[in-house]
């Protein structure tokens, strides 16, 4: 949904160590690089204070990963491409989003495809969120665009252990990839998990699904097995990029349910090698899950695993 005319932009503050004061984040920096010099992955201490996403260095059981791709546009910005960006993208920070990683009581997770005409991502598929509202918990700001995005209204009573926590953290970009262009947004994207209680099911929901056809053009639950092969078999770093990279999977197809011109709804078997088809280098971006998606699809795997 637009934000609100009165809308100001969470911005992302970095904190080394606990003696030092926030900085405000460039937009032209990488947020992995400020904390560690090699690899792409770190931890923090993510905390929502007075309108800023602070990331604090990591402390004993609050510390959560972020994670960039290793083609990260920012870890690969050279000076000179730097000096190319506008003076209007270099002084926009780095924005905040939030998004749900919802599990129904019968452990389906919840995607949505975004709509053919928004500016970023296009028909990719991603888990539901946006930005953070004046005055907003995390909770509220997901719940919220679950609800604009999908119709379903979730609270965190209706979790398990009326619990909502941070899953992980990624660090975004659009375009993507260098070779698709400048940047022009940057975003510390935060991923909450909700799993549901009894009797929220994906067939209970289901029932309940009024989606935005103005940001969303389907949305599907999804099993174990096929977030298995969007996480292997759609993995970014390999180098066929714009395809799939397996054409067996443990289903063909997967049910969606989609938006009709006349703003109905009706259900779809869409082919699963759509989801694991990844970003084109150069071309016109394609239908696929988003690479954050992605990742914290990996990391509710983790999740999972280690509670059986």
């Amino acid at each position: 949904m637009a934000a609100p005319s009165n809308f100001k932009r969470v911005l992302t503050y970095l904190q080394k160590s606990s003696q030092s004061t926030p900085i405000l984040a460039d937009f032209s920096q990488s947020i992995v690089d400020y904390y560690v010099t090699n690899g792409d992955i770190c931890s923090v201490y993510p905390r929502l204070e007075n309108k800023k996403l602070i990331l604090f260095p990591p402390e004993p059981k609050k510390s959560v990963k972020i994670k960039r791709p290793s083609f990260c546009p920012f870890h690969n910005l050279t000076s000179e491409l730097a000096s190319q960006l506008s003076n209007d993208v270099k002084q926009r920070g780095v924005d905040v989003g939030v998004c749900v990683l919802l599990e129904s009581h019968d452990g389906l997770v919840l995607l949505t495809r975004r709509s053919d005409h928004m500016r970023t991502f296009p028909r990719v598929w991603v888990t539901p969120g946006g930005h953070i509202e004046n005055n907003e918990t995390l909770h509220e700001a997901c719940f919220r665009e679950l609800k604009e995005e999908t119709g379903l209204t979730v609270t965190s009573d209706m979790c398990q252990g009326s619990e909502v926590n941070i899953l992980a953290l990624w660090e975004s970009t659009f375009p993507t990839k260098l070779s698709r262009g400048l940047p022009k947004r940057h975003h510390v994207v935060i991923y909450l998990l909700a799993q549901l209680d009894n009797p929220y099911t994906s067939e209970y929901l289901n029932k309940h699904i009024v989606l935005d056809p103005q940001e969303v053009s389907a949305c599907a639950w999804i099993n174990n097995d096929l977030v298995k092969d969007i996480v292997e078999q759609g993995n970014e770093e390999m180098k066929d990029i714009g395809k799939g990279h397996l054409d067996h999977y443990q289903q063909k197809t997967f049910r969606a349910i989609t938006t009709n011109i006349d703003g109905t709804i009706s259900q779809e078997d869409i082919s699963t090698k759509r989801l694991t088809t990844t970003c084109p280098e150069e071309s016109k971006d394609i239908e696929r899950v988003s690479t954050g998606s992605k990742y914290a699809l990996q990391e509710w795997l983790t999740v999972k695993e280690c509670n059986t």
